[in-house]
């Protein structure tokens, strides 16, 4: 049986001063981290981004009560429902845009860079490869190692005469 591997950096590291507690308690979901020069933090993940996954009510409401209105805010409060002791969160599809809202506010930076290096434990075609994602505050794009692999061959294939 193959491991599949997913190793993930953001780049560069976040300005403590632009992260909110419910930005840091998101990001502490996807991704581990670790302090770095001048305040900031370094995210990455060394075995994939984990876009679900429980926390406690508590640190929830905490977290939202030391925030203000932010896109990862607005993402919490919404997945707190009645008075169970876990939060259950599902943020796939919404962590760029949770980056984006934070560099918004990260008045000296201008984009963030987000690095997929996707390997296995074994030789396989489909198990090798990556993606990049350029995020700016006004735009976000992403591109495969196989987006770039189709695309190529299709400018270079259609060219034939």
């Amino acid at each position: 049986m193959a491991d599949y591997f997913t190793q993930t950096v953001v780049t560069p590291n976040l300005p403590g001063v632009a992260l909110t507690a419910t930005d840091r308690l998101l990001l502490d979901m996807l991704f581990q981290s670790e302090a770095a020069n001048g305040g900031c933090r370094y995210y990455f993940a060394a075995d994939g981004i984990e876009f679900e996954g429980e926390t406690a009510t508590e640190a929830v409401r905490a977290a939202i009560s030391d925030s203000p209105p932010c896109l990862s805010r607005l993402v919490l409060e919404k997945a707190i429902e009645g008075n169970d002791a876990t939060v259950p969160i599902d943020i796939a599809g919404q962590w760029e845009a949770i980056l984006q809202d934070i560099l918004r506010r990260a008045t000296d930076l201008d984009h963030l860079i987000v690095i997929t290096a996707y390997s296995c434990s074994k030789m396989r075609p489909d198990g090798f490869g990556g993606a990049a994602t350029v995020i700016t505050r006004d735009a976000i794009d992403s591109l495969s190692t196989f987006e770039f692999i189709d695309t190529v061959l299709a400018e270079r294939l259609s060219a034939k005469p």
